[in-house]
């Protein structure tokens, strides 16, 4: 209230006496942030690095956000926020804003659900905030929220970056503390989740959903762990790894150096795109396998799911250009599924389906490569690094159904059963 009434920007610290941690416990709904203002849990005495200043929010009453913001530039750092009736923090209008370095669902040992009941972090129609940070340090620990872990929604909800954090996990990535819906939901274009640096690696695991993009479009997804522990080595399985509805023109990793995902170990699918969800980019992700591209991580339960499917038109996995290629191995049913009204005009190149890393070695998903039923599905392709390379596939290595489609892949001999 004090900040708000004086103008220009401010601070609030802490200095609260005894030995830690701490706990606030407002009675009533905190005033919404409208002067530019940082609320800095670091500073108080006895912070080595960990949230220890926590605000609390059981007793403050029914449709109560733990703060929110409205000015332009805050920034919240080092807090505990959990147990509010509606989100942990929401940013509304203003922008620039910054959350880092803060626990928001958990307790401040950063192990025990004690999640808001909306969102961790609710964005709506606010501009170019980060939800973490791209040095180490700066990421958040988002987890055990009743709906979804972060929010980004609205028509100027643009050039948002989610960078560094923890989603669904415990503090040491490990064990899952899942959010119940979704990690992260988008639902505004031209965002960004991750990054090339593995200080802007967000773990995405334990959730209903890892993410969800719907009705946007040029978001980019770089460089992040979904389905995995933080090491990238073993499971915390999210329901479904990424899935899209009606999102187009989406790119999900890259061709430079720790711009792919890891996407694995998910109990449903790795990646779904649905209902009209097209010219999206999925290149230079690893999904099935763990972050070494040659151990078994797979997504799915046997027969059942895939590492990639889609209920859309016109998506390209992979490339011609070096780095453009997935490797998708391990999985529990199909590698690619293409199947449903509509899902024409895919491109799939240059990718790894059913070996490891180096393409030498099996790592077979349990069903076929890749299967099409489709029209117009280009499978490789005559130009250099066109080719798919498709290998030790429990089923077939490539099915097609329907009508003639166009098929020039690089298939290798080592087939385990049989191709087609």
């Amino acid at each position: 209230m004090q900040a708000n009434a004086s103008a220009g920007a401010d601070s609030v610290g802490f200095n609260l006496p005894g030995p830690g941690p701490y706990s606030i416990a407002p009675t009533s709904p905190l005033p919404i942030v409208s002067e530019t203002l940082t609320i800095d849990g670091t500073t108080q005495p006895g912070f080595a690095g960990t949230p220890i200043v926590e605000i609390r929010g059981d007793s403050a009453g029914a449709n109560a956000d733990g703060l929110h913001l409205s000015a332009l530039n805050n920034v919240v750092r080092g807090l505990v926020i959990n147990r509010f009736s509606a989100n942990g923090i929401t940013i509304e209008g203003g922008g620039g804003s910054r959350d880092e370095s803060s626990f928001i669902g958990t307790d401040a040992s950063g192990a025990l659900d004690l999640g808001n009941t909306k969102d961790g972090i609710l964005v709506k129609d606010s501009p170019n905030n980060i939800i973490g940070g791209s040095v180490s340090g700066t990421g958040n620990l988002i987890s055990g929220n009743n709906q979804y872990g972060v929010e980004v929604t609205g028509n100027t909800a643009t050039g948002n970056a989610v960078r560094g954090n923890l989603i669904g996990t415990d503090r040491s990535g490990s064990l899952s503390v899942g959010n119940t819906t979704e990690g992260i939901d988008i639902s505004s274009s031209n965002n960004t989740v991750g990054g090339s640096s593995v200080s802007e690696r967000n773990v995405v695991s334990g959730n209903g959903v890892g993410l969800v993009i719907s009705a946007s479009t040029g978001n980019i997804v770089r460089g992040n762990f979904i389905g995995t522990n933080a090491a990238g080595t073993g499971q915390v399985s999210n329901g479904t790894g990424v899935a899209t509805y009606t999102a187009s023109g989406n790119t999900l990793g890259g061709v430079g150096l720790g711009e792919g995902n890891l996407i694995s170990s998910n109990t449903l699918y790795g990646l779904i795109f649905h209902s009209l969800s097209s010219g999206n980019i999925v290149q230079g992700n690893r999904i099935g396998t763990d972050v070494t591209g040659t151990k078994d991580l797979g997504n799915g339960s046997p027969g059942n799911v895939c590492g990639i499917a889609a209920a859309s038109p016109g998506n390209i996995i992979g490339g011609t250009d070096p780095g453009a290629g997935n490797v998708i191995s391990g999985n529990d049913g199909n590698g690619i599924e293409i199947d449903g009204a509509g899902c024409n005009n895919w491109r799939i190149q240059g990718n790894y389906m059913g070996t490891d890393i180096t393409g030498t070695e099996p790592l077979g998903n349990s069903g076929y490569g890749v299967v099409s039923v489709l029209d117009d599905t280009v499978i490789g392709g005559t130009a250099a690094g066109a080719g798919n390379t498709i290998a030790y596939n429990g089923l077939v290595g490539v099915g097609l159904g329907g009508r003639p489609q166009r098929c020039s892949c690089q298939l290798d001999l080592r087939q385990r059963r049989h191709r087609d």
